[in-house]
């Protein structure tokens, strides 16, 4: 009988856990940042948004990978529509449509959050001093991320009875596609 061996990289990739508090909005934003070990220059950055019930602790073959090919990646672990939520709400924080819209907008401000902040995590991260390359910004995600990235992108949305707001970040250059790789 064969036996299965995990191969593991000869060495991690560097990743560190942080938080941010929004305090225009009483919020917690934890991250998980990844950045490529041998760089030089300012490298474009991947913010991923994890799905409903999920947290960004779950993308770290994403955060490894985009790191390892020249990328900065932010996952943000989205609070109200995490592990916790699935636990408390189960998947009705998901289908219920106001829970699910309110968790869009609260996901759509982390994301711009996150942008803004890119001082703040130059600071408490001093190894991407001057590294994050903030015209080379990318975001995607996965499920209700998905639909977070969208919005950040320009799609807009609303309950049925309101009209469609936008959550549009002009920040950000590229959504779901490639954004130019390497460190500059």
């Amino acid at each position: 009988m064969a036996a299965i061996v995990a191969c593991l990289p000869l060495y991690a990739t560097p990743n560190v856990d942080l938080s941010l508090h929004d305090s225009t909005r009483n919020r917690d934003v934890p991250l998980k940042v990844y950045y490529p070990r041998h760089a030089s220059g300012a490298c474009p950055v991947i913010v991923f948004s994890h799905g409903y019930g999920g947290t960004g602790d779950g993308y770290s073959y994403l955060g490894n990978g985009w790191a390892d090919a020249g990328y900065i990646v932010v996952l943000p672990t989205h609070e109200g529509s995490d592990r916790d939520a699935l636990h408390t709400d189960r998947i009705s924080g998901a289908q219920d449509v106001q829970k699910a819209f309110n968790s869009q907008q609260q996901r759509a401000a982390d994301v711009s959050f996150i942008i803004s902040s890119f001082d703040l995590i130059e600071q408490q991260v001093p190894v991407l001093r001057g590294r994050i390359d903030r015209k080379r910004i990318g975001v995607g995600g996965h499920s209700m991320g998905a639909g977070t990235a969208l919005l950040v992108a320009g799609a807009t949305a609303g309950l049925p009875s309101a009209k469609p707001q936008s959550f549009r970040d002009e920040r950000v250059q590229v959504v779901g596609r490639h954004v130019a790789a390497g460190c500059r």
